[in-house]
């Protein structure tokens, strides 16, 4: 398997969201799997997550993820 499946991640904030604490971590264990953006409800803490996990996208809209 020659290509990652690249994912996004809604509801992502560091602040106790299951986002962050299961389906970031879990993601970043696979191999075949990069999380390519985060969507939380605020362009701020959509970024703060981003950061923390390296993922290059942030939203503060899911929609627009």
């Amino acid at each position: 398997m020659g290509k990652k499946l690249r994912v996004g991640v809604i509801g992502a904030n560091l602040q106790g969201s299951w986002g962050v604490w299961a389906h970031l971590p879990a993601l970043a264990a696979l191999e075949h799997v990069e999380a390519m953006a985060v969507a939380t409800s605020h362009q701020e803490t959509a970024e703060a997550s981003a950061r923390q996990f390296g993922v290059p996208h942030a939203f503060g809209d899911p929609v627009k993820l």
